[in-house]
């Protein structure tokens, strides 16, 4: 049993029952599986639930059962501990990658016109939305996270995510790729790493107090700085 990729409309649909989080433990990155194991290519959204990979492998794994699911799809994880859901509750909480901080700017990486991070909020403005294109160093897209719906190539299993309140990694240690994403609850703000990215032959890289482009920082002009309202955060070509 593997996730499904069930048409964009009820994707949504499971996404919003949700509250934009594993139905079990709230985590953003999500896939959807159907609670009833046989009729797989039948999507049914109340047969359909959203899980984070790790759930939705315990879930393959039968250690979870299909009551268990239903109880969950009736009371997400994200209505029940609402302060452990992964969100912003401020509209002017900002975003900090590198040493740069953005607030209500979604475009938060653009490389040669290209998204590559986009972080947004839910129409109810209080579920954050990620948007997240993972290619190698042959510019091949190797995996997406599209306002948290997680896809990857079918037969690529080296991929990894880990989740605890308020902080999820992704991981692909063979190619050294990760994406980390981390709300301080105290500075009301989300904290956004990442390393092994790449596009067009660029290698990109984000640490906590850089932004690194082939090796080379990039965005001096914004560094310790707070951008507020602008169209587009980090952006810069390669060629």
């Amino acid at each position: 049993m593997t996730a499904v990729k069930p048409p964009l409309q009820i994707e949504n649909h499971l996404k919003k029952e949700a509250l934009y989080g594993c139905i079990i433990c709230g985590c953003p990155v999500l896939e959807y599986v159907n609670i009833i194991k046989q009729g797989t290519g039948v999507y049914l959204p109340e047969n359909m639930v959203a899980l984070c990979p790790i759930h939705r492998t315990k879930f393959d794994n039968n250690e979870l059962g299909e009551t268990q699911l239903r109880d969950a799809k009736i009371s997400p994880h994200n209505r029940v501990h609402e302060a452990n859901a992964f969100t912003l509750a401020s509209l002017d909480a900002p975003i900090t990658v590198g040493n740069c901080r953005f607030i209500n700017t979604a475009r938060i990486l653009v490389v040669d016109d290209f998204d590559i991070i986009t972080i947004k909020k839910n129409s109810e403005n209080k579920y954050i939305l990620f948007d997240v294109n993972f290619f190698d160093s042959l510019n091949n897209l190797k995996a997406v996270l599209s306002e948290n719906s997680w896809h990857h190539e079918g037969a690529d299993l080296n991929w990894t995510i880990d989740y605890e309140p308020l902080h999820f990694t992704i991981q692909k240690r063979s190619d050294s790729i990760s994406f980390d994403a981390k709300i301080d609850s105290k500075r009301e703000e989300l904290r956004i790493l990442a390393d092994g990215f790449h596009y067009n032959g660029s290698t990109i890289k984000i640490t906590l107090h850089e932004i690194l482009v082939d090796n080379g920082e990039v965005a001096l002009d914004l560094k310790g700085t707070t951008v507020k309202n602008y169209d587009v955060g980090l952006t810069f070509q390669t060629r």
